[in-house]
């Protein structure tokens, strides 16, 4: 069966895009640019949370340790 004329002319209008799809045009990063991408990734406030609450978690059972008192 032969394919309708109207797709045949739509599939021919886009055939050249095939191989275009997904090219990006590299351009010039300047190292300016560079440092500024490279900067961190996570805030202050989200390092200091973590460090709260794993320094939290090694200080609370030395607490625990020290208030259950003298083991003999």
């Amino acid at each position: 069966m032969p394919v309708p004329r109207s797709i045949r002319a739509r599939n021919q209008k886009h055939a050249g895009n095939v191989n275009k799809r997904g090219a990006e045009e590299l351009k010039y990063v300047s190292p300016e640019d560079r440092e500024e991408e490279h900067g961190p990734k996570v805030s202050k406030a989200v390092i200091f949370f973590l460090l709260f609450v794993v320094g939290g978690s090694v200080v609370v059972p030395i607490f625990m340790k020290i208030g259950s008192g003298p083991v003999f």
